[in-house]
């Protein structure tokens, strides 16, 4: 046992992670321009989703505080948290996500959140996004180079970070990946973040989110768009498969096209917090 654990120490779990994220994410999932068109289906939705409530319920914000919320997304987080805290800058790589939550606060008249166009890959120094009370990474930790990421998100926080990272499978629909006869690639999850954080010297604490997540579309032809997107670059093959797979699973209720099974999703929230000393050095430097 001694040497099974001596063995997972010395693995470069950094660079576990980056041949496992390239067996895993699709390059449609690293361009904005997929998530500019995926952007008008999120929005209001975000403002009361049973995720945000378990994350800002683990968070428990208080009025003082700045945060960084990386890979903000339309804001599933920013705009159910802005009444809580002090100020938001929320940064995402996709302008059509942070055009949407422009939008969506301007409708809840929320004032206190910066969007910012920003990618993990970006210098954070010239973007000027500086040291905020507390960092958080949401559901968006797609990354090649995860230490750096992770240093970049420590060095943002003076009292906290959280992040939540993929559990298994994640938000990643396996029965349609494997209907249109594509293979479901595995692929990194939280135990190459939690692994690396302790190679790193941070003992992060490790909680779940588990979520249920019904696929429900206004329209067969609407279904059909979606996977279109999500799968990417279908074959005629792949097509009439994708048809049959529809067939298959999607029933009409409710006034709604949804899939006859709801996915239950889960999510580990990993946490810490800065040492004290760490913090009083930066207050100091900043004097």
């Amino acid at each position: 046992m001694t040497e099974l654990c001596e063995g997972l120490t010395h693995l470069d779990w950094n660079e576990r992670w980056k041949a496992a994220a390239a067996r895993r994410w699709q390059r449609t999932e690293k361009a904005s321009r997929y998530w500019d068109k995926r952007a008008p289906s999120f929005g209001e939705r975000n403002l009361d989703s049973a995720y945000a409530k378990a994350f800002l319920e683990a968070l428990k914000p208080e009025p003082e505080w700045t945060i960084l919320d990386v890979g903000c997304g339309t804001g599933a987080l920013a705009l159910p948290m802005a009444g809580s805290v002090r100020r938001i800058t929320a940064v995402d790589f996709s302008e059509g996500m942070l055009r949407e939550l422009d939008r969506c606060a301007l409708n809840h008249g929320i004032t206190n959140i910066q969007t910012k166009l920003g990618a993990w890959e970006d210098d954070w120094e010239t973007l000027g996004l500086g040291v905020h009370d507390v960092a958080i990474a949401s559901r968006s930790l797609v990354v090649d180079d995860l230490e750096t990421a992770l240093r970049k998100l420590d060095a943002s926080a003076r009292h906290r970070v959280l992040i939540t990272s993929i559990v298994g499978d994640g938000p990643r629909d396996r029965r349609a990946m494997e209907a249109v006869g594509r293979n479901f690639p595995k692929g990194p999850d939280y135990i190459y973040v939690v692994n690396l954080l302790h190679q790193m010297g941070i003992y992060a604490n490790v909680t779940f989110i588990d979520t249920e997540r019904e696929w429900a579309f206004a329209s067969r032809d609407e279904a059909r768009d979606f996977y279109n997107t999500y799968l990417g670059n279908l074959d005629s093959p792949e097509e009439v498969r994708l048809e049959a797979y529809l067939d298959r699973e999607l029933v009409h209720r409710g006034g709604r096209w949804t899939l006859r099974h709801p996915d239950v999703i889960r999510w580990a929230l990993i946490s810490w917090k800065k040492p004290v000393g760490e913090i009083q050095s930066e207050a100091s430097r900043a004097l």
